[in-house]
């Protein structure tokens, strides 16, 4: 059995997925700036996540689609918005982990 972990957009699925269901912001919660002698380092993680509402089981049926590719998942996801986050919101979310 191989252990080794394989590195690929999947990774990214569980966060999004978390910080669309979730009600935390973790901008808010986590501190995004550094300070190191004078220098303030800003991070881009956490994200402003400002996306809720979602569940679980109305992402797995997004996933049973099989979209192509990472955008067409986010479109899905706008398409069928059931959290009335917005579609600005949705863009950046997803947008923040593709990067």
């Amino acid at each position: 059995m191989n252990n080794s972990k394989q590195s690929s957009r999947d990774d990214y699925y569980t966060p999004v997925f978390i910080d669309l269901i979730d009600t935390e912001n973790q901008s808010l919660t986590y501190p995004s700036t550094t300070t190191v002698g004078s220098n303030v380092y800003i991070a881009s993680f956490p994200p402003n996540d400002l996306c809720s509402g979602y569940n679980l089981s109305s992402l797995e049926n997004h996933l049973k689609i099989y979209p192509k590719n990472w955008n067409a998942l986010r479109d899905l996801i706008k398409t069928n918005n059931i959290s009335g986050s917005s579609n600005s919101n949705i863009d950046y979310l997803f947008a923040t982990y593709e990067n």
